[in-house]
């Protein structure tokens, strides 16, 4: 989009303040489409028992909500992984940038694409592999998403803690930990502070196919 019209959306747009570990439930009423200006998130489906899915890790530029007002009717929740910052956008105002234009229509269809294509790759390891390797898969699926290149690998901040690896792959806190501690003894990973540095990223993503063995190597 043109700056000068980008910039014209601002004073169109709900700005939303998130303190860390805050959470905003959007529900069927909600008529905006949100984008993260800063900060970063996890964006949860909420079941009607209060359980949890987590669909997606968002970063600055991520953008959730209904699109369609003939979009599924679960509430969402976002909550805040450091202190971030939405903007809520109509979405009937969200639907005319669509159409005038299309590279970010196209652009919103592929994000959209990418994290339903995620979401199912999550399901189908809650269905067919043990906590080893979901985990395994999932912190291979962090280091393309979010890691950063390091001396030793790659680099995951972890403001991604354990209980949002535990969410992410349907599995106890307690277990998380306990797996996390395996693959460090194994040299899968190191954890240095508040980063995990994944030390071979090889060897998780044969661990995350071999469902859950651990390599004696």
């Amino acid at each position: 989009m043109p700056e000068a019209e980008l910039l014209a959306l601002e004073p169109e747009a709900e700005v939303r303040a998130l303190a860390r570990r805050r959470s905003s439930l959007l529900d069927e009423s909600d008529e905006r489409i949100w984008v993260v200006l800063d900060g970063g998130a996890k964006l949860c489906r909420v079941g009607l028992a209060g359980k949890r899915l987590v669909e997606a890790i968002l970063e600055p530029g991520d953008i959730f909500g209904r699109i369609s007002a003939g979009a599924d009717r679960a509430a969402y929740q976002v909550e805040a992984l450091e202190p971030t910052r939405l903007a809520g956008l109509a979405r009937a105002r969200f639907e005319q940038l669509l159409r005038r234009h299309p590279d970010l229509a196209y652009c919103v269809v592929q994000d959209l694409e990418d994290r339903q294509r995620r979401l199912v790759r999550r399901l189908e390891a809650l269905v067919f592999k043990d906590v080893r390797a979901r985990l395994a898969g999932t912190l291979v699926e962090l280091t393309r998403e979010h890691g950063e290149p390091c001396p030793h690998g790659f680099a995951i901040d972890l403001r991604i803690n354990q209980e949002d690896l535990a969410e992410l792959i349907g599995a106890s806190r307690q277990m998380v930990n306990r797996v996390l501690g395996e693959l460090e003894r194994r040299l899968y990973v190191q954890r240095m502070g508040r980063v995990l540095c994944v030390l071979h990223r090889d060897r998780l993503e044969r661990l995350a196919d071999a469902d859950g063995e651990l390599s004696s190597r």
